[in-house]
């Protein structure tokens, strides 16, 4: 076998420096880009800043460059399933009043109990530290709360994540360190908070109940021995068969019952409601539309005018140095990048909220879900002539201040269904739909899945029963005989 020299062509694409940046900078919000600018300002003495500005999309320089549309990223992202809601099957029979009948306000009696500017993860772990034995069994419950989802559950295996942080960090430690500080981040507030299964979920909450009555709780322990040992019987409902088993008055077991019912099937929900409203009533707008006038207007809010540096531009000439003139060459060069980029995120967010604008124009007219249309990224790119992860990246954490409120600019993108004459309308109006039909119907007789399938589909909206059910549960509305009253 001999050995030879081959040349062969091969095509490969690669983003630029000024494209990676572009790309970056594209992706941040206001306040994010804001710290951005700010930090480079102090590391590149090159750059000088003014007043800033905002500027109207009429008021745009007009130069698109399209060298973004061709970039070959990974991380392409689709709105696709974007309305698909993880849900636990076992919560239905549980009162679900946490999640607020379906809306987001928050009750009158919420008691906030933390920090308003604590994370869930940071409310967590201040509650943990006092708590961990050593530093290693701190460290794992961290690892642990931050592996949580959003509504406080562990869903990960403890096996998997013992290899995880083992290969990530090379500590050595076994299951049962791990499993330990599991028990440990299960022991804080809410109660609940950790579990596995929603089994697991609510006998915390029981039991945290016999704790805190220093376990004389007749109620809360009847309720654990439910869960324990009568979950799947409770949850089809067979509460004579139970009752007789435990050998219980029929008081007891139905305060037992009540007691089960009024437990919170989502640990965390009241917290990432109220920092979810505490967020969006605090949210800085990155355009403003007002539909009378038909004027988008880039929120620039504290973003400096940014120029080069007359002096170093005179260094760059004087300086004889090799080594002083690259450096102040390197300051320049990487000032002239940052000022293009952010020109070029201008004027793709300009594109990319406009073709939005264009294309959901009744919505923006009425400010109803009812008037939003089926929207893909994958249309507003060929609409703003960019690629489908410009949009993605344009749309990331972004929000419209409009005459009917604020809106998260990845509100307008949902899914299509086929009505019975072939036109497509949005999933979201399917859901505006559905929730005016349970917040009209009679209470005495709430409408099942079934039946709301059947006025949907009685309207023209051809839709299986089990996306009814997503779509209801996607709305935080409990099953039809949690609704009636």
């Amino acid at each position: 076998m001999s050995l030879k020299e081959q040349t062969t062509l091969k095509q490969q694409q690669k983003l630029s420096p000024s494209q990676i940046l572009v790309a970056n900078l594209l992706e941040s919000p206001l306040l994010e880009l804001e710290d951005k600018i700010k930090t480079e300002v102090e590391e590149n003495p090159a750059l000088e800043e003014f007043l800033p500005q905002n500027n109207t999309v009429e008021e745009e320089n007009e130069r698109t460059e399209d060298f973004y549309k061709d970039e070959d990223d990974g991380n392409e992202q689709s709105n696709e399933g974007a309305n698909d809601f993880e849900s636990y099957d076992e919560m239905e029979d549980f009162d679900t009043s946490f999640s607020f009948g379906g809306s987001a306000d928050i009750p009158n009696d919420y008691n906030q109990a933390y920090a308003e500017d604590q994370s869930f993860t940071e409310y967590l772990s201040s509650q943990l530290a006092p708590l961990a034995q050593n530093r290693l069994q701190r460290q794992l419950g961290d690892f642990i709360i931050g592996s949580l989802d959003d509504d406080g559950y562990l869903k990960a295996d403890i096996a998997k994540l013992t290899d995880s942080i083992n290969i990530h960090y090379s500590l050595g430690i076994t299951e049962a360190d791990m499993y330990d500080a599991l028990l440990l981040v299960q022991k804080l507030e809410p109660a609940g908070v950790g579990a596995r299964t929603l089994r697991e979920c609510l006998r915390l909450q029981a039991e945290r109940a016999m704790t805190e009555n220093d376990g004389d709780n007749e109620i809360a322990q009847v309720a654990v021995d439910v869960l324990d040992e009568f979950f799947d019987d409770f949850t089809a409902k067979k509460y004579s068969y139970i009752q007789k088993r435990l050998r219980v008055d029929d008081n007891l077991f139905n305060e037992a019952v009540d007691f089960i019912k009024k437990l919170n099937p989502y640990p965390c929900n009241a917290f990432t409601e109220a920092k979810y409203m505490k967020a969006h009533d605090a949210v800085t707008p990155d355009f403003y539309y007002d539909s009378e006038s038909d004027v988008l207007t880039i929120n620039n809010g504290n973003i400096p005018k940014l120029s080069v540096s007359k002096e170093y531009d005179k260094m760059l000439k004087t300086y004889n140095d090799r080594e002083t003139s690259a450096f102040v060459k390197q300051k320049i060069d990487s000032a002239n990048q940052l000022i293009e980029a952010i020109e070029q995120r201008s004027q793709i967010l300009s594109r990319v909220m406009t073709s939005i604008i264009k294309a959901q124009k009744e919505f923006f007219m009425h400010g109803d879900d009812a008037y939003l249309k089926p929207l893909t990224m994958q249309n507003i790119a060929d609409l703003a002539n960019c690629d489908v992860s410009t949009v993605s990246r344009a749309a990331n954490k972004k929000y419209i201040q409009t005459d009917f409120g604020i809106f998260s600019l990845r509100h307008f993108f949902s899914e299509g269904i086929a009505t019975d004459t072939g036109e497509e309308i949005s999933s979201k109006e399917i859901k505006s739909i559905i929730r005016s039909l349970i917040e009209n119907e009679d209470k005495s007789s709430p409408l099942t899945d079934d039946a709301l399938c059947e006025k949907l589909n009685e309207n023209g909206y051809r839709i299986a029963r089990r996306t009814v059910a997503k779509y209801r549960e996607a709305l935080r509305f409990p099953t039809a005989r949690l609704r009636k009253s």
